[in-house]
């Protein structure tokens, strides 16, 4: 049975509040569990739980994810510890906790100010089982990602004296005890000078009209705000993410640096302090930039022209707010109060914020609910959050997990370099986000045996469901996958290397023409989209000789099934995903092969529609013709086989050796078969069919007036054709069954 142990957050000696580090457990997802002379730590456990107290208020509740703590020395050496300048332990000497005190990493879950309670024993920590059922109740409800929602109208700060509306209450975003983050998988600060100097103009509209010639304080409402839920630092401290308004909280946050250096004696600017942004973007190198401009005390260190994006735009409004007081012959405008303006900034700025309790999917919907721009989040970027918010909130990751993420897909990106500088010919990527996700999909599916039908699901739909039953989001959802879903684990390491398995295949290349015609008649095919098993087979252990050992009775069961029907039909997707379960089972090369083998042999029945009419479906030209001009192909003994991929890649037409329409021959009703048959079908160059159009046969072969006929064609099936001095009943009966005898060895030989 897992234990229950108390964490004191306040690590002073007199235990007083300015010692709390719920902010560090928070930041770093560890807590400290013992100190020097003390032993509990070694108790300590994976799936223990903790109840984490400032004073005597538990704030926050956590489950324990590692195996043993590790000494607090080590873990800031290590960079699992992130500590700031304003924490009360400092980085500068990690030596001096060497055997002091020692950290484990826990899945942190905060409590709302409802779900707090007392538990007034004191001590840094000790075994809590007395409340053992409360804290798994409380953190086992966090888990299961509960939804709320609540708004209120906000200003930036009141100064005045009168009372608020009680019907239209205001609320104040800086407050002194309120602090705000921008989380890891936010866009960087980037407002342009047009949106900072248009922001400001607003402003000062708002405060004396467009005309500057008298104070009118009009009201201003710039938007709405979506923030996370409270956590608390303490019972008088707390911390929400900034899900939607980064860009205007920090240009106001630019505005009040300016007007505290221009106006340090001002009376309410001595108000703000500037820790209460901070900002998680690029793996704290946006916050870097950030506090280099709070640490600034001249207003000539504004630049407009400097590299850092918020000192840069601190100087665009300094520029732009000098500019908005002056006369044109350079005097300040008369009206300007920097008093009364600042009463206006502070109370008459208006936002709409929008509080969610909610996971961060559910987070983002909402976000994109009520701002129609959105996130701009596609396919591969909600991946990249929601695979985040799986290993930080399900794994207990750090939140450096967002950044590990981000390297996968610059690997990607590199990949895709390297593949372009190295071969400037191919105008194609050897991997993509949108192919390793689709990839990785079958690969879960197949791993962990879920229902075949997520199969044919979209991928997108696949991962957002998926997600979901992971974080206990929509857990009613299981159903459709499986009670298997409940095991599978994401990773990594895993996800790196489905990006090799696709980028390596697609940079081999084909090394023969047997290999290549395999992958082919599968592209071609109905079941196309089947091309992708080849990636599953390669995360599994396959080489790549051995996958083209599979393609090849593979391809030939998806030829006959197409060839077969003239739709795609359920039996093919039913043995397709027995077959990625095979593969993803762990099922030998040799059982693999012999599953194929045999769906092959039953498909012998068939082999009489290889002579059936096959023009007018695109599916059985494509795939009969392209067959057909590979068996000629192939019997040149100094075959290119780039030459050979694209002759029966693109750039071709379905052509009629005799067609009616050229005159020279009427072809009775009960001929027409074998008019659309292979034995009068073949590929030909695009422009020469387009050339010669319906003109009779020997004019096709060899045309006087030196078009495009034949003769120019570079397919070894028409250079057998045009050795026929004539092209009739006969010569289409003899090609037929020339064709479907080979056609029909190839197959099943």
């Amino acid at each position: 049975m897992s234990n229950v142990w108390k964490v004191g957050s306040r690590w002073s000696s007199c235990g007083s509040a300015e010692s709390c580090i719920i902010n560090i457990f928070r930041r770093s997802g560890y807590v400290f569990v013992g100190t020097k002379g003390e032993q509990f730590h070694k108790a300590v456990r994976i799936n223990d739980y903790i109840a984490i107290a400032d004073g005597f208020t538990i704030m926050a509740v956590a489950k324990v994810l590692d195996e043993h703590p590790t000494d607090l020395c080590d873990l800031i050496l290590q960079g699992r510890i992130k500590l700031r300048d304003s924490d009360y332990f400092s980085a500068s000497n990690p030596e001096e906790y060497r055997g002091s005190c020692y950290g484990i990493r826990v899945h942190i879950v905060d409590l709302d100010e409802g779900e707090r309670f007392q538990y007034k024993k004191q001590g840094t920590f000790f075994a809590a089982n007395q409340i053992w059922d409360k804290v798994i109740q409380l953190y086992e409800n966090g888990v299961s990602q509960k939804f709320n929602i609540a708004s209120g109208t906000y200003r930036l700060r009141k100064t005045r004296t009168e009372k608020d509306s009680a019907r239209y209450p205001k609320y104040d975003l800086l407050n002194s005890s309120s602090f705000y983050r921008v989380p890891i998988y936010q866009r960087e600060y980037s407002w342009s000078e047009e949106q900072v100097g248009r922001f400001l103009r607003d402003i000062f509209i708002g405060f004396w009209g467009a005309e500057s010639n008298q104070i009118i304080k009009d009201p201003l409402f710039i938007g709405t705000m979506q923030l996370s839920q409270r956590r608390f630092v303490s019972e008088h401290e707390s911390e929400q993410d900034i899900i939607d308004g980064q860009q205007r909280i920090s240009t106001l946050l630019c505005l009040l640096k300016y007007l505290s250096v221009q106006y340090p004696d001002t009376p309410c600017m001595k108000l703000f302090q500037f820790n209460w942004l901070e900002t998680q973007v690029n793996n704290g190198k946006e916050d870097y930039l950030l506090r280099k401009l709070c640490s600034l005390m001249d207003v000539n260190s504004l630049d407009e022209h400097s590299p850092n994006v918020y000192i840069r735009n601190a100087g665009i409004i300094k520029s732009i707010f000098q500019q908005s007081i002056t006369n044109d012959d350079g005097s300040i405008n008369e009206l300007f109060s920097i008093d009364i303006f600042l009463e206006y900034l502070l109370n008459d700025i208006y936002f709409v914020v929008v509080e969610t309790v909610a996971g961060l999917s559910k987070t983002i919907q909402i976000f994109n609910t009520i701002n129609t721009a959105g996130l701009d989040l596609n396919g591969d970027d909600l991946f990249k959050v929601r695979f985040y918010e799986y290993l930080h909130d399900k794994c207990g990751a750090s939140e450096d997990a967002f950044n590990n993420i981000g390297e996968v897909y610059k690997r990607i990106k590199a990949i895709n370099e390297e593949w372009r500088i190295t071969n400037p010919n191919e105008g194609y990527d050897v991997v993509s986000m949108a192919s390793v996700r689709d990839a990785y999909k079958d690969y879960i599916i197949s791993k962990y045996d879920l229902n075949n039908g997520l199969y044919q699901m979209a991928t997108d739909t696949f991962f957002e469901c998926m997600f979901d039953i992971l974080l206990n989001i929509q857990a009613h959802k299981d159903k459709s996958f499986g009670a298997n879903v409940l095991s599978v684990s994401l990773s990594l390491e895993d996800l790196n290397r489905v990006v090799d398995c696709v980028a390596d295949w697609n940079r081999s290349g084909y090394m023969t023409p047997d290999q290549l015609i395999s992958y082919k008649l599968i592209e071609k095919s109905r079941y196309s989209r089947y091309c992708r098993v080849v990636y599953l087979l390669l995360l599994n252990g396959f080489s790549m000789e051995q996958v083209y050992s599979i393609l090849k009775p593979l391809s030939r069961v998806y030829l006959c099934h197409s060839v077969y029907n003239s739709k795609v039909i359920n039996e093919i997707h039913t043995f397709t995903f027995h077959l990625e379960k095979r593969i993803g089972s762990g099922q030998s090369f040799e059982e693999v092969l012999q599953f194929i083998k045999q769906k092959l042999d039953d498909a012998k029945e068939w082999a009489g529609h290889f002579r059936k009419w096959i023009f007018g479906n695109r599916i059985w030209q494509d795939l009969i013709c392209c067959l057909s001009a590979y068996l000629d192909e192939i019997e040149n003994p100094e075959l290119n086989i780039y030459e050979l991929n694209d002759k029966l890649s693109w750039g071709y037409d379905i052509e009629h050796i005799h067609a009616n329409a050229d005159g020279s021959m009427e072809v009775a009703e009960e001929q027409l078969g074998l008019q659309n048959s292979i034995g009068n079908l073949v590929l030909l160059e695009y422009d020469i069919n387009r050339s010669i159009q319906n003109i009779p046969f020997e004019q096709k072969v060899n045309r006087s007036d030196g078009k495009l006929c034949y003769r120019d064609s570079k397919y070894a099936s028409i250079a057998k054709i045009r050795k026929n001095k004539q092209w009739g009943i006969i010569e289409m009966q003899h090609r037929l069954e020339n064709e479907y005898n080979r056609i029909v060895r190839f197959i099943w030989d």
